[in-house]
């Protein structure tokens, strides 16, 4: 049995890639669901991608596993005339979809990872899981770095970036027009939701993502705050006078991306535990997928007999 800390991209796609190879995985997360920052928020009618706004695959790898989602209908190009693909109908569709032997625990953050007879976890609770015969961590550096601190000094030099995001709707028309937009200034990107497969036409969903100079610069905004200050930003940048939305959401992504990587695709703190993530590589999703491939493949070589399913 193999134990896997989060269920963003990385920890997902070394579960699977596990599975495959006949070995059961226990994926824990502290959020209410998996995707990490695959994320779709869903209120009423209204849907939001507030996380990974499209999905780029540069390698084969990444590529394959895109083409096969495309295939299985889980996953669309976007903007149209673009190499970007969206989940379907929300960003995390591709990859949530795991085999049976894969246990999923969410709402159970992990505090501690000893080694005792096999690897054992703790979690906030003072629940003991285990013993596992190995671990995959895919948390942020600096949390990994909580669990593990003699590798403290490397992680720290990893160094992520935050990112506000704001969720805008408006019920009557569609006050913005287009699909991907780069508007400049101190919004990076805005997303009409409506223009991506699989959301719905209306009401009018606009994501609204900021740089994260702004962000590192606006921290302590709340999230009401950071939600009309973005919209103040977008009017300017986009030209428009837009009407006062009928619902403003903000969201803070503390670690949002990765400007800094690590350098390789884990940390080896045993030959079976790991710790990695987009963290390691880079800054988008294919990082994250490459990373949880390649510590699957690197527990598949130090475990080459699965223990038995039950």
């Amino acid at each position: 049995m193999i134990a896997i800390i989060g269920s963003g991209l990385a920890g997902l796609t070394a579960a699977r890639h596990l599975a495959f190879a006949g070995h059961l995985a226990c994926v824990f997360d502290k959020g209410r669901g998996p995707g990490g920052r695959l994320a779709t928020r869903r209120g009423g009618d209204v849907m939001f991608d507030h996380g990974a706004a499209r999905l780029t695959a540069k390698r084969p790898a990444f590529a394959a596993a895109l083409k096969l989602a495309v295939g299985a209908g889980t996953a669309a190009r976007w903007p149209v005339q673009s190499d970007s693909f969206v989940g379907v109908p929300e960003m995390k569709a591709p990859f949530v979809d795991l085999p049976p032997v894969v246990r999923l625990h969410q709402s159970v953050r992990i505090m501690s990872v000893t080694e005792d007879g096999g690897w054992h976890l703790t979690d906030e609770g003072g629940a003991r899981h285990g013993p596992f015969r190995a671990v995959i961590c895919t948390v942020p550096p600096a949390q990994a770095a909580d669990l593990v601190p003699a590798q403290a000094a490397r992680l720290h030099a990893v160094r992520m970036a935050p990112q506000w995001a704001a969720m805008l709707a408006w019920d009557g028309g569609a006050p913005v027009q287009g699909d991907l937009l780069h508007p400049g200034g101190v919004i990076e990107t805005v997303q009409v939701m409506a223009s991506k497969p699989g959301r719905p036409a209306a009401p009018c969903a606009v994501v609204l993502h900021a740089t994260p100079d702004w962000t590192c610069a606006h921290l302590d905004l709340t999230r009401p705050e950071a939600a009309q200050r973005l919209l103040a930003e977008a009017q300017g940048a986009l030209g428009l006078d837009l009407p006062p939305p009928d619902s403003a959401h903000g969201h803070r992504w503390l670690y949002a991306r990765c400007e800094v990587p690590l350098g390789a695709p884990f940390l080896a703190v045993a030959p079976t535990f790991l710790l990695g993530g987009d963290w390691a590589l880079g800054r988008d999703a294919e990082h994250a997928y490459e990373s949880g491939l390649a510590m699957a493949n690197a527990v598949i070589e130090a475990l080459p007999e699965p223990a038995p399913l039950g």
